[in-house]
């Protein structure tokens, strides 16, 4: 009972937005707009997208993705070896062929 007394406490009045939380987010967008500047041919569009950090939260969604997925394969016990596919894509489809 006394952590839902802290999460309502929380929501109702102990979060308090602020501006320096925006300090990061300036940050990084500051360090891609300076990345997009070294893209040969680059259109304005090229400074919007890396302002906005859509790449970055593109990433943190996939990088997410795979850690639930990672983590699922070793709670559920459902680990297989992946091996065979890797040589597969690798075009090598032999493990004595890598190991050679």
């Amino acid at each position: 009972m006394h952590h839902v007394l802290d999460t309502t406490l929380l929501l109702t009045s102990g979060l308090h937005p602020s501006w320096s939380w925006l300090f990061f987010p300036a940050i990084f967008s500051f360090i891609e707009v300076m990345h997009a500047r070294k893209i040969r041919g680059r259109t304005p569009l090229d400074f919007i997208l890396a302002a906005s950090l859509i790449q970055i939260m593109a990433f943190t969604i996939l990088s997410m993705g795979w850690i639930i997925a990672s983590w699922y394969k070793a709670v559920t016990d459902s680990q297989q070896d992946m091996w065979d596919a890797q040589y597969a894509c690798d075009g090598t489809n032999d493990r004595e062929e890598v190991s050679a």
